[in-house]
């Protein structure tokens, strides 16, 4: 019967930690938490641009967006923002969004029709729900069939 290799370490004395595997690296993350009133970050403001035309969205603090949305146990004091839809493809409370200082975090809320962002390079990615998903800016980012362009301010 052969013999098992021996490490070299092993036989040294020396004893290894066990490997720990490295997660992959994701666009999508856990959603992260929301910032506390006293922490000392600076200002943080992002516009929502809809591509067919009306008025930007101004977020400057956590934000819960849909046609009508409630501010749900997830996101307490998170601000809501409805959004405007003559396709009704976005849900009553659809998304909930968290500005970065280049862009931000977007979580889809179990929307009926999705949520997406198409970054400048091409790339889309569908959201999924109760995963942050970043969209920097100049990407855009799909509510059911609405669109809105990121910019920093």
């Amino acid at each position: 019967m052969p013999e098992a290799a021996t490490p070299a370490s092993a036989s040294a004395g020396v004893s290894l930690p066990p490997a720990t595997p490295v997660p992959a690296a994701s666009p999508q993350a856990a959603t992260p938490p929301l910032p506390s009133a006293s922490s000392a970050a600076p200002a943080l403001s992002v516009r929502l641009v809809p591509l067919l035309g009306g008025n930007p969205i101004l977020i400057h603090e956590p934000t819960v967006v849909g046609r009508d949305p409630d501010n749900i146990s997830a996101y307490p004091g998170a601000e809501r923002v409805a959004l405007d839809d003559p396709t009704r493809s976005v849900s009553k409370t659809h998304a909930a969004i968290f500005p970065l200082l280049d862009g931000v975090w977007v979580t889809d809320l179990h929307s009926t029709n999705g949520t997406r962002v198409e970054y400048r390079d091409g790339r889309t990615v569908e959201a999924v729900p109760d995963k942050a998903l970043s969209a920097l800016e100049g990407s855009t980012i799909f509510f059911g069939r609405v669109a809105f362009k990121v910019e920093v301010v």
